[in-house]
Order: structure tokens, then sequence, then C-alpha cells
């Protein structure tokens, strides 16, 4: 009984230190590169960076304003766990985050944001609202480990050298069938451009059919890119894409 009262008192006590630690201190306990910290107020436990910046090789990804509350016996047992949210303009994100070796675990995974990001990352000009809500994600260095949640892209667009296409609204749920599977399926939720189908990946590669339709007379500039990427068939064009995930 007496070691028992001992050892609450001393986690009480470590407790009470690690909460007057600034939040500065933060940057011991992300890996190097992996997530870039300014304006730093707070403490170690409860604390917010006025501008945070996740590096990716496509370039920098602005999280904006980020704010955090770290759980002091996660710290103590060397496997943190906190609860984060970021702002930047009109993109939201929050989730439960804990990481332990090389994987990073995120819980109630809610993102929200504009689609034109996507131009940092494709040579594409879309627009629309794209959310992620994700029940469960488990990331490492290289691959997804596993998954369970929806992607959405609400009222979306692309622009062509010329005008402005609507294309609809969409969805893609994805599920872990077994521990380093990934499996997606894609269904239109409403508009003129109709996306079907699914794949499925693993902690090395991936693979996904998609075949694209649409209920009008398709445009004859979203035809033409879609040729270049995509197969004619009967029903529309079949994209096909798949590669390495490491």
């Amino acid at each position: 009984m007496r070691l028992l009262s001992i050892t609450i008192v001393a986690l009480l006590i470590l407790s009470v230190a690690l909460a007057s630690l600034p939040a500065r201190v933060i940057t011991l306990f992300v890996p190097e590169g992996q997530l870039l910290l300014s304006g730093v107020s707070g403490s170690l436990l409860e604390g917010r960076a006025a501008r945070a910046i996740l590096p990716t090789p496509q370039g920098p990804f602005h999280l904006g304003e980020l704010s955090w509350s770290i759980s002091p016996l996660s710290l103590l047992a060397l496997s943190p766990k906190a609860s984060v949210d970021s702002t930047w303009g009109d993109q939201r994100l929050s989730a439960s985050v804990s990481s332990s070796r090389d994987e990073v675990q995120l819980i109630n995974l809610d993102v929200s944001l504009n689609a034109a990001i996507l131009r940092q990352f494709l040579p594409v000009d879309v627009e629309g609202r794209a959310s992620l809500l994700f029940e469960e994600l488990t990331v490492t260095p290289t691959s997804v480990k596993s998954a369970e949640g929806r992607i959405t892209w609400q009222n979306a667009a692309w622009h062509s050298a010329s005008s402005r296409h609507r294309l609809g609204s969409y969805v893609a749920l994805v599920t872990s069938p077994g521990e380093g599977l990934i499996e997606t399926r894609v269904d239109t939720l409403a508009g003129p451009v109709t996306v079907s189908g699914g794949g499925s990946g693993s902690m090395d590669a991936y693979e996904m059919e998609l075949l694209i339709d649409s209920e009008e007379r398709m445009p004859q500039e979203l035809s033409r890119a879609l040729s270049l990427v995509a197969t004619p068939e009967e029903n529309g064009y079949l994209l096909r894409l798949s590669g390495n995930l490491n």
C-alpha cells in the first residue's frame, strides 16, 4: 500500500514538472524535419504554435495555427498521445494523435479543406470542398498501415484553359480488411459526371480502376483531357491507377 502511495505521489510530481515545461520543449518530441513550428507559446502539455508547416516532397503543407493537449502519462510511458486542432484560413483539422516506434495513429480525424490544394501536388486545376472523416488512420514513414473512414469531394469542378466544367460530388469509402491492407470504394453522390469503382493496396503497392462517365454529352475539353490518362470505353473512360507506396 505504501509503495502504491509513493508511486502515485511520484507520478503527480512528474506530471506537475511536465506541466511547468515551456511549449517549445515540444520540438524534442517531434522527429526532425517532420513538422516545423514557429511562434510557440503555452506549456508542453497545453500549448499552441502560431504557425505549423508539414514538409512534403511536393513542398510545404500549411497547417496554420496549431494547438495541442498532451496526456502527461503518455509522455512518462514514452508513447505520446495528444489532441490537436489546426486552422489555416477555411482549412480545419482535428484529431487525437498517438505515436510509438515508427508509426503514428490518428483517431477521429476530421479534416476540411479547399480541393484547390491539389494543385500543389498534381498538375490539375480543380475546385470544391474536400473532407476526410476517419475513425482510425495508422501510418508509417512510407505507407498507410490501416484506415477506416471516408473522403468526400463536394461541388467538384475542373478548370480547362478556356472554361470551368462542373463535375459533381463524390465519396470514397476506405476500409482495412486486414493489417497492412487497404480497400477503397468510390461512388458519385450527385452531378453530371459520374465516377465509380474502387481499388486495393498493401504496405507495398496499390491499384485502382475508376469508370468515368457523364449523364450529358461530355465537354470536348474534358473528353480530350481524360483520353490522355484513361482508356475510352463504351460507357465512358476507364482510369487505371497503380504504383508503389514506398
